[in-house]
Protein backbone atom coordinates (compact mmCIF):
# COMPACT_ATOMS: atom_id res chain seq x y z
CA UNK A 1 0.00 0.00 0.00
CA UNK A 2 3.06 2.04 1.08
CA UNK A 3 4.26 1.49 -2.47
CA UNK A 4 1.31 2.31 -4.38
CA UNK A 5 0.92 5.61 -2.72
CA UNK A 6 4.11 6.56 -3.34
CA UNK A 7 3.83 5.63 -6.84
CA UNK A 8 0.78 7.83 -7.15
CA UNK A 9 2.93 11.03 -5.56
CA UNK A 10 5.70 10.86 -8.29
CA UNK A 11 3.21 10.75 -10.60
CA UNK A 12 1.48 13.85 -9.64
CA UNK A 13 4.20 15.47 -8.55
CA UNK A 14 5.78 14.57 -12.31
CA UNK A 15 2.39 15.51 -13.53
CA UNK A 16 2.75 18.82 -11.84
CA UNK A 17 6.10 19.70 -13.27
CA UNK A 18 4.56 19.46 -17.24
CA UNK A 19 1.79 21.86 -16.23
CA UNK A 20 1.16 25.02 -17.71
CA UNK A 21 0.84 28.24 -15.92
CA UNK A 22 -3.07 28.74 -16.53
CA UNK A 23 -2.29 32.19 -18.41
CA UNK A 24 -0.30 30.03 -20.67
CA UNK A 25 -3.08 27.36 -20.79
CA UNK A 26 -5.48 30.07 -21.81
CA UNK A 27 -3.42 31.96 -24.36
CA UNK A 28 -2.13 28.70 -26.40
CA UNK A 29 -6.23 27.82 -26.27
CA UNK A 30 -7.08 31.28 -27.68
CA UNK A 31 -4.20 31.11 -30.79
CA UNK A 32 -5.43 27.03 -31.46
CA UNK A 33 -9.45 28.36 -31.60
CA UNK A 34 -8.27 31.65 -33.60
CA UNK A 35 -6.68 28.74 -35.68
CA UNK A 36 -9.73 27.23 -36.53
CA UNK A 37 -11.14 30.65 -37.30
CA UNK A 38 -8.37 31.46 -39.89
CA UNK A 39 -9.53 28.01 -41.94
CA UNK A 40 -13.29 28.90 -41.92
CA UNK A 41 -12.15 32.15 -43.12
CA UNK A 42 -10.22 31.61 -45.66
CA UNK A 43 -13.09 29.41 -47.34
CA UNK A 44 -15.73 32.25 -46.53
CA UNK A 45 -13.73 34.63 -48.44
CA UNK A 46 -13.83 32.91 -51.47
CA UNK A 47 -17.11 32.51 -50.97
CA UNK A 48 -20.26 34.06 -53.09
CA UNK A 49 -22.48 33.61 -50.44
CA UNK A 50 -20.31 35.13 -47.83
CA UNK A 51 -18.90 38.03 -50.06
CA UNK A 52 -22.55 39.11 -51.05
CA UNK A 53 -23.59 39.04 -47.27
CA UNK A 54 -26.09 36.47 -48.17
CA UNK A 55 -25.15 33.12 -46.17
CA UNK A 56 -27.19 34.30 -43.07
CA UNK A 57 -30.27 35.03 -45.29
CA UNK A 58 -30.18 31.81 -46.72
CA UNK A 59 -29.09 29.78 -43.36
CA UNK A 60 -32.01 31.48 -41.37
CA UNK A 61 -34.51 30.23 -44.34
CA UNK A 62 -33.27 26.91 -45.01
CA UNK A 63 -35.46 24.49 -43.58
CA UNK A 64 -32.39 22.02 -42.99
CA UNK A 65 -30.42 24.12 -40.75
CA UNK A 66 -32.71 26.15 -39.14
CA UNK A 67 -36.16 25.16 -37.40
CA UNK A 68 -37.73 28.86 -37.65
CA UNK A 69 -37.49 29.23 -40.87
CA UNK A 70 -41.06 30.14 -41.49
CA UNK A 71 -40.58 33.13 -39.06
CA UNK A 72 -37.94 34.19 -41.02
CA UNK A 73 -39.95 33.40 -44.38
CA UNK A 74 -42.07 36.03 -43.62
CA UNK A 75 -39.70 38.59 -43.05
CA UNK A 76 -39.06 40.90 -45.90
CA UNK A 77 -36.18 39.82 -47.93
CA UNK A 78 -34.57 43.57 -47.75
CA UNK A 79 -34.82 43.90 -44.89
CA UNK A 80 -33.52 40.69 -43.70
CA UNK A 81 -30.46 40.69 -46.00
CA UNK A 82 -29.27 44.04 -44.75
CA UNK A 83 -29.56 41.59 -41.04
CA UNK A 84 -27.30 39.21 -42.81
CA UNK A 85 -25.11 41.62 -44.35
CA UNK A 86 -24.18 43.28 -40.66
CA UNK A 87 -23.74 40.29 -38.88
CA UNK A 88 -21.98 38.74 -41.59
CA UNK A 89 -19.36 41.44 -41.59
CA UNK A 90 -18.85 41.80 -37.41
CA UNK A 91 -18.33 38.01 -37.97
CA UNK A 92 -15.60 38.51 -39.90
CA UNK A 93 -14.29 41.38 -37.81
CA UNK A 94 -15.08 39.13 -34.70
CA UNK A 95 -12.88 35.78 -36.03
CA UNK A 96 -10.28 38.40 -37.37
CA UNK A 97 -9.41 39.81 -33.71
CA UNK A 98 -10.38 37.07 -31.43
CA UNK A 99 -6.42 35.92 -31.46
CA UNK A 100 -4.18 37.83 -32.84
CA UNK A 101 -4.57 40.74 -29.75
CA UNK A 102 -6.11 38.84 -26.74
CA UNK A 103 -4.48 40.74 -24.51
CA UNK A 104 -6.19 44.83 -25.35
CA UNK A 105 -8.79 44.79 -22.57
CA UNK A 106 -11.70 46.62 -24.69
CA UNK A 107 -11.18 44.44 -27.70
CA UNK A 108 -10.57 41.21 -25.60
CA UNK A 109 -14.37 42.42 -23.74
CA UNK A 110 -15.73 42.70 -26.98
CA UNK A 111 -14.58 39.61 -28.28
CA UNK A 112 -16.01 37.79 -25.08
CA UNK A 113 -19.69 39.46 -25.45
CA UNK A 114 -20.03 38.82 -29.21
CA UNK A 115 -18.96 35.17 -28.62
CA UNK A 116 -22.27 34.73 -26.07
CA UNK A 117 -24.16 36.14 -28.49
CA UNK A 118 -22.96 33.90 -31.48
CA UNK A 119 -23.10 30.55 -29.58
CA UNK A 120 -26.78 31.31 -27.93
CA UNK A 121 -28.03 32.13 -31.47
CA UNK A 122 -26.25 29.47 -32.52
CA UNK A 123 -28.17 27.31 -29.62
CA UNK A 124 -31.80 28.69 -30.65
CA UNK A 125 -31.33 29.23 -34.46
CA UNK A 126 -28.77 26.59 -36.06
CA UNK A 127 -29.11 23.14 -36.03
CA UNK A 128 -25.77 22.45 -34.87
CA UNK A 129 -25.93 19.54 -32.12
CA UNK A 130 -23.49 20.26 -29.08
CA UNK A 131 -21.55 22.52 -30.65
CA UNK A 132 -22.41 25.34 -29.17
CA UNK A 133 -22.76 24.18 -25.31
CA UNK A 134 -19.50 22.87 -25.86
CA UNK A 135 -18.33 26.15 -27.13
CA UNK A 136 -20.36 28.38 -24.69
CA UNK A 137 -17.81 26.38 -22.11
CA UNK A 138 -14.80 26.59 -23.41
CA UNK A 139 -15.31 30.43 -24.15
CA UNK A 140 -15.76 31.05 -20.16
CA UNK A 141 -13.51 28.69 -19.15
CA UNK A 142 -11.30 30.90 -21.64
CA UNK A 143 -12.45 34.22 -21.07
CA UNK A 144 -13.70 34.15 -17.75
CA UNK A 145 -12.29 31.50 -15.68
CA UNK A 146 -13.13 33.11 -12.62
CA UNK A 147 -17.13 32.28 -13.19
CA UNK A 148 -16.97 28.54 -13.25
CA UNK A 149 -13.64 28.32 -11.06
CA UNK A 150 -12.28 25.19 -9.28
CA UNK A 151 -9.38 23.02 -8.31
CA UNK A 152 -8.69 19.63 -9.19
CA UNK A 153 -6.16 18.95 -6.50
CA UNK A 154 -4.55 20.64 -4.03
CA UNK A 155 -1.25 21.12 -5.59
CA UNK A 156 0.40 22.90 -2.46
CA UNK A 157 -0.21 20.47 0.08
CA UNK A 158 0.88 17.59 -2.40
CA UNK A 159 4.25 19.99 -2.77
CA UNK A 160 4.77 20.78 0.75
CA UNK A 161 4.26 16.78 1.45
CA UNK A 162 6.19 15.44 -1.48
CA UNK A 163 8.35 17.02 -3.02
CA UNK A 164 11.70 14.64 -4.37
CA UNK A 165 14.91 16.52 -5.62
CA UNK A 166 14.94 16.98 -9.49
CA UNK A 167 18.32 16.20 -10.89
CA UNK A 168 19.39 18.93 -13.45
CA UNK A 169 18.57 16.21 -16.25
CA UNK A 170 15.08 15.91 -15.04
CA UNK A 171 14.75 19.98 -15.35
CA UNK A 172 15.86 19.79 -18.85
CA UNK A 173 13.67 17.25 -19.51
CA UNK A 174 10.55 19.10 -18.65
CA UNK A 175 12.28 22.28 -20.53
CA UNK A 176 12.34 19.95 -23.43
CA UNK A 177 8.93 18.46 -23.11
CA UNK A 178 7.34 21.91 -22.84
CA UNK A 179 9.23 23.68 -25.43
CA UNK A 180 7.89 20.80 -27.77
CA UNK A 181 4.48 21.20 -26.59
CA UNK A 182 4.41 24.86 -27.26
CA UNK A 183 6.31 25.02 -30.79
CA UNK A 184 4.00 21.76 -31.88
CA UNK A 185 0.70 23.87 -31.05
CA UNK A 186 1.76 26.88 -32.71
CA UNK A 187 3.79 25.20 -35.47
CA UNK A 188 0.29 23.03 -36.35
CA UNK A 189 -1.46 26.42 -36.01
CA UNK A 190 0.72 28.07 -38.64
CA UNK A 191 1.58 25.50 -41.26
CA UNK A 192 -1.95 24.21 -41.66
CA UNK A 193 -3.38 27.41 -42.52
CA UNK A 194 -0.66 28.72 -44.56
CA UNK A 195 -0.94 25.48 -46.51
CA UNK A 196 -5.17 25.57 -46.37
CA UNK A 197 -4.48 29.22 -47.73
CA UNK A 198 -2.09 28.35 -50.51
CA UNK A 199 -4.00 25.35 -51.81
CA UNK A 200 -7.31 27.48 -52.29
CA UNK A 201 -5.48 30.59 -53.98
CA UNK A 202 -2.68 29.29 -55.71
CA UNK A 203 -4.52 26.09 -57.24
CA UNK A 204 -2.66 26.05 -60.63
CA UNK A 205 0.93 26.67 -58.79
CA UNK A 206 3.23 23.78 -59.13
CA UNK A 207 3.33 23.73 -55.58
CA UNK A 208 0.06 23.25 -54.84
CA UNK A 209 -0.42 19.48 -55.82
CA UNK A 210 2.61 18.77 -53.59
CA UNK A 211 1.46 20.82 -51.07
CA UNK A 212 -1.82 19.15 -51.08
CA UNK A 213 0.18 15.84 -50.31
CA UNK A 214 1.44 17.04 -47.39
CA UNK A 215 -2.12 18.66 -46.22
CA UNK A 216 -4.22 15.24 -47.03
CA UNK A 217 -1.47 12.58 -45.43
CA UNK A 218 -3.07 10.64 -42.54
CA UNK A 219 -0.35 11.42 -40.34
CA UNK A 220 0.03 15.18 -40.60
CA UNK A 221 -3.66 15.22 -40.29
CA UNK A 222 -3.77 13.16 -37.20
CA UNK A 223 -1.15 15.76 -35.91
CA UNK A 224 -3.10 18.66 -36.90
CA UNK A 225 -6.79 17.20 -35.50
CA UNK A 226 -4.66 16.43 -31.73
CA UNK A 227 -4.41 20.61 -31.82
CA UNK A 228 -7.90 21.08 -33.13
CA UNK A 229 -6.85 22.12 -36.73
CA UNK A 230 -8.49 20.96 -39.93
CA UNK A 231 -10.40 22.52 -42.80
CA UNK A 232 -13.54 24.50 -41.44
CA UNK A 233 -15.50 24.71 -44.95
CA UNK A 234 -18.89 25.09 -43.04
CA UNK A 235 -21.91 27.26 -43.65
CA UNK A 236 -20.78 28.32 -47.38
CA UNK A 237 -22.87 28.16 -50.30
CA UNK A 238 -22.56 24.06 -51.28
CA UNK A 239 -23.75 23.66 -47.46
CA UNK A 240 -26.24 26.03 -48.04
CA UNK A 241 -27.64 24.33 -51.03
CA UNK A 242 -28.35 20.86 -48.54
CA UNK A 243 -31.98 21.23 -48.58
CA UNK A 244 -32.84 20.19 -52.00
CA UNK A 245 -33.83 16.70 -51.18
CA UNK A 246 -35.66 15.77 -48.31
CA UNK A 247 -38.09 12.19 -46.85
CA UNK A 248 -41.14 12.45 -45.23
CA UNK A 249 -42.37 9.35 -44.37
CA UNK A 250 -45.97 8.15 -43.17
CA UNK A 251 -46.48 5.19 -40.38
CA UNK A 252 -49.83 3.17 -40.57
CA UNK A 253 -51.37 0.81 -38.63
CA UNK A 254 -53.67 -1.75 -38.83
CA UNK A 255 -56.70 -0.23 -37.77
CA UNK A 256 -55.43 2.84 -40.60
CA UNK A 257 -54.36 5.26 -37.92
CA UNK A 258 -51.84 7.41 -39.63
CA UNK A 259 -48.77 9.01 -38.16
CA UNK A 260 -46.30 11.10 -38.99
CA UNK A 261 -42.51 9.46 -38.29
CA UNK A 262 -40.63 12.22 -37.14
CA UNK A 263 -37.54 12.25 -39.68
CA UNK A 264 -38.20 15.28 -41.66
CA UNK A 265 -40.99 17.75 -42.14
CA UNK A 266 -42.82 18.85 -45.22
CA UNK A 267 -39.99 21.40 -46.35
CA UNK A 268 -37.37 19.10 -45.14
CA UNK A 269 -36.84 20.60 -41.63
CA UNK A 270 -35.51 18.32 -38.83
CA UNK A 271 -37.79 16.36 -36.52
CA UNK A 272 -37.09 14.51 -33.45
CA UNK A 273 -35.03 11.59 -35.08
CA UNK A 274 -32.17 13.69 -36.23
CA UNK A 275 -31.40 14.82 -32.46
CA UNK A 276 -29.61 11.59 -32.25
CA UNK A 277 -26.13 12.72 -33.40
CA UNK A 278 -25.27 9.28 -34.48
CA UNK A 279 -28.15 8.52 -36.93
CA UNK A 280 -28.13 12.49 -37.99
CA UNK A 281 -24.47 12.05 -38.86
CA UNK A 282 -24.36 8.87 -40.39
CA UNK A 283 -27.46 8.95 -42.31
CA UNK A 284 -29.22 11.96 -42.73
CA UNK A 285 -26.33 14.45 -43.68
CA UNK A 286 -24.47 12.32 -46.02
CA UNK A 287 -27.44 12.28 -48.28
CA UNK A 288 -28.26 15.64 -47.95
CA UNK A 289 -24.64 16.42 -48.59
CA UNK A 290 -24.90 14.21 -51.36
CA UNK A 291 -27.71 15.18 -53.23
CA UNK A 292 -27.02 18.84 -53.92
CA UNK A 293 -26.28 19.09 -57.39
CA UNK A 294 -27.76 15.67 -58.96
CA UNK A 295 -30.41 16.81 -61.56
CA UNK A 296 -33.75 14.59 -61.23
CA UNK A 297 -34.21 15.44 -65.00
CA UNK A 298 -30.63 13.59 -65.58
CA UNK A 299 -31.31 9.77 -65.95
CA UNK A 300 -27.91 9.39 -64.72
CA UNK A 301 -28.40 11.63 -61.59
CA UNK A 302 -31.46 9.97 -61.21
CA UNK A 303 -30.42 6.80 -60.73
CA UNK A 304 -27.39 7.87 -58.40
CA UNK A 305 -29.97 10.04 -56.32
CA UNK A 306 -32.28 6.38 -55.30
CA UNK A 307 -29.48 4.48 -55.09
CA UNK A 308 -28.52 6.50 -52.20
CA UNK A 309 -32.01 7.62 -51.07
CA UNK A 310 -33.46 3.86 -50.82
CA UNK A 311 -30.77 2.84 -48.10
CA UNK A 312 -31.24 5.90 -45.58
CA UNK A 313 -35.40 5.32 -46.04
CA UNK A 314 -34.55 1.89 -45.20
CA UNK A 315 -32.50 2.85 -42.35
CA UNK A 316 -35.64 5.30 -40.84
CA UNK A 317 -38.03 2.92 -41.14
CA UNK A 318 -36.00 0.11 -39.87
CA UNK A 319 -34.71 2.89 -36.63
CA UNK A 320 -38.51 4.00 -36.13
CA UNK A 321 -39.73 0.00 -36.05
CA UNK A 322 -36.85 -0.82 -33.44
CA UNK A 323 -38.25 2.83 -31.15
CA UNK A 324 -41.97 0.84 -31.94
CA UNK A 325 -40.43 -2.42 -30.62
CA UNK A 326 -41.26 -4.31 -33.54
CA UNK A 327 -44.86 -3.62 -33.15
CA UNK A 328 -47.37 -5.88 -34.79
CA UNK A 329 -49.56 -2.90 -35.18
CA UNK A 330 -47.99 -0.94 -37.64
CA UNK A 331 -48.65 -2.20 -41.13
CA UNK A 332 -47.06 0.01 -43.62
CA UNK A 333 -44.81 2.92 -44.10
CA UNK A 334 -45.73 5.10 -47.24
CA UNK A 335 -42.82 7.46 -48.18
CA UNK A 336 -42.13 10.57 -50.17
CA UNK A 337 -38.94 11.76 -51.75
CA UNK A 338 -39.40 15.74 -52.33
CA UNK A 339 -37.41 18.08 -54.37
CA UNK A 340 -37.96 21.60 -52.49
CA UNK A 341 -37.70 24.58 -54.75
CA UNK A 342 -35.14 27.00 -54.05
CA UNK A 343 -36.12 30.84 -54.44
CA UNK A 344 -33.78 33.15 -55.58
CA UNK A 345 -33.63 36.87 -55.24
CA UNK A 346 -32.40 39.92 -57.20
CA UNK A 347 -28.29 38.70 -58.03
CA UNK A 348 -29.51 34.92 -58.11
CA UNK A 349 -28.58 34.35 -54.58
CA UNK A 350 -30.19 32.08 -52.95
CA UNK A 351 -32.91 32.98 -50.48
CA UNK A 352 -35.06 30.34 -49.36
CA UNK A 353 -36.80 27.22 -49.95
CA UNK A 354 -40.30 26.47 -51.41
CA UNK A 355 -41.50 30.24 -50.94
CA UNK A 356 -42.78 30.51 -53.82
CA UNK A 357 -45.00 26.66 -53.98
CA UNK A 358 -45.08 23.44 -52.71
CA UNK A 359 -41.76 21.12 -53.42
CA UNK A 360 -41.68 18.14 -56.33
CA UNK A 361 -42.89 14.67 -55.40
CA UNK A 362 -40.52 13.17 -57.05
CA UNK A 363 -40.92 9.51 -55.78
CA UNK A 364 -43.50 7.45 -53.71
CA UNK A 365 -43.06 4.06 -52.26
CA UNK A 366 -44.86 2.08 -49.62
CA UNK A 367 -42.86 -0.54 -47.26
CA UNK A 368 -44.73 -3.58 -45.81
CA UNK A 369 -43.74 -4.33 -42.22
CA UNK A 370 -44.17 -7.82 -42.93
CA UNK A 371 -40.36 -8.94 -44.01
CA UNK A 372 -38.79 -6.40 -41.74
CA UNK A 373 -36.04 -8.07 -39.64
CA UNK A 374 -35.52 -7.11 -36.29
CA UNK A 375 -32.27 -5.49 -36.16
CA UNK A 376 -29.22 -5.44 -33.88
CA UNK A 377 -27.30 -2.24 -32.53
CA UNK A 378 -30.41 0.74 -32.35
CA UNK A 379 -30.21 3.04 -30.49
CA UNK A 380 -32.19 6.46 -29.49
CA UNK A 381 -31.22 9.61 -26.78
CA UNK A 382 -33.78 11.95 -26.77
CA UNK A 383 -32.31 14.06 -25.20
CA UNK A 384 -31.45 17.97 -25.45
CA UNK A 385 -30.63 19.73 -27.83
CA UNK A 386 -33.99 18.61 -29.76
CA UNK A 387 -35.66 20.54 -32.49
CA UNK A 388 -37.82 23.42 -31.82
CA UNK A 389 -40.91 24.66 -33.04
CA UNK A 390 -41.30 20.87 -33.74
CA UNK A 391 -45.41 20.25 -33.19
CA UNK A 392 -46.56 22.59 -35.63
CA UNK A 393 -44.34 21.40 -38.38
CA UNK A 394 -45.31 18.43 -38.12
CA UNK A 395 -48.94 18.65 -37.91
CA UNK A 396 -48.47 20.85 -41.11
CA UNK A 397 -46.88 17.64 -42.79
CA UNK A 398 -49.46 15.33 -41.12
CA UNK A 399 -52.03 16.87 -42.88
CA UNK A 400 -50.39 17.88 -46.23
CA UNK A 401 -48.81 14.18 -46.87
CA UNK A 402 -50.06 11.47 -44.95
CA UNK A 403 -53.71 12.23 -44.57
CA UNK A 404 -55.43 12.57 -47.64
Amino acid sequence: MAKSSSIYQYFIYYSNSITFNINIIRTIGVYLWGGVCISALSFHFKDPSWINGTAVLTLLRTPYLNDYYEYFNQLNTNFLLVLSRLSLYGMAIWELILWPIPGIKLIRRITFVWGILFFISSIVFINLSYLPYVELLFWVLIYRPDIVSFTFLDKGNISTRFSPIASKSFSKIIIIIKNFIRLSAIGSLIVSNVLNIYILNFENSSRTSFFRKIYNNRYYKRWNYLWGQAEVNVFNEYDLHMNRYSTVICRITNSNDIQLVPFQDLNGGRLEYLANDSFYFNNSLTFQRGSIYLNWENLRDREQLLKDWRPLVSRVIEFDYAVHKYSKNIKKYKVFLLENKPYYFKSNFLAGWNIDGDPIIRETQSLNTISMQKQIGFSRLSIPPGHFNSYNRSLQTLKKYCVK
